[in-house]
């Protein structure tokens, strides 16, 4: 039984191999296709979820594979900074959002000195607080919630050649349960209506280095 174990453990290892080594090439051609997008900005948070949030820092990263001339696919992960409402007392919150999407250029090619690409992203977005305390009572409370959340934006394209920049900005918008950001509204004193989803606008400037 062990030894039969042992060569099915080394015809596995050895067909593996050989696929690694075929694949190889195959494989780096389409990691040469790859675009990777470094940038920062501003989050603006907008309509009722202005209220409970104020603007504040953005990151994010994404990867970028090109399906074909105009048209791209990406994975990106990003991180908004949004500052509480100070004058009720309201905690910061981070969000961090993952997604999947498509992005298509809608002015001009990859090969041009300037364009406009349109971009569609669906996913996850984690809320975070930090601890806050509801009028004087001593015990603690976090808001720490994921929903599924989409985001649509554009993008100002400039620069040819393997490095690009550009300026956009997206809509990020996001469903939200009322009973759980209801402590939220308490700690406003029930000043602000029921919260039942986020939007904001990230306001962003990056750079891209494609690798091919």
């Amino acid at each position: 039984m062990r030894a039969r174990m042992i060569r099915a453990a080394l015809r596995g290892c050895v067909s593996g191999g050989l696929l690694l080594v075929l694949g190889a090439p195959a494989l780096s051609a389409q990691l040469r296709d790859l675009g990777f997008t470094a940038y920062t900005g501003a989050a603006i948070p907008m309509g009722r979820f202005a209220d409970y949030a104020k603007g504040g820092p953005a990151f994010g990263l994404q990867i970028g594979y090109p399906i074909s001339e105009p048209v791209e696919l990406f994975l990106n992960a990003d991180v908004d900074l949004l500052n509480g409402n100070s004058s009720y007392g309201m905690p910061d919150l981070n969000l961090f959002r993952y997604q999947a999407g498509i992005a298509s250029e809608l002015v001009g090619r990859r090969s041009d000195r300037w364009g406009l690409e349109g971009q569609l992203g669906l996913g996850a977005t984690t809320f975070r607080s930090r601890t806050f305390y509801l009028n004087n009572s001593p015990d603690g409370h976090r808001f720490r919630q994921t929903y599924l959340s989409g985001t649509a934006g554009l993008k100002f394209v400039f620069g040819s050649g393997p490095l690009n920049g550009y300026l956009g900005s997206r809509l990020a918008w996001a469903p939200m349960k009322e009973e759980d950001t209801q402590v939220l509204r308490d700690k406003s004193g029930g000043a602000f209506s029921p919260l039942s989803n986020s939007l904001h606008v990230p306001v962003t400037f990056g750079l891209r280095i494609r690798t091919s």
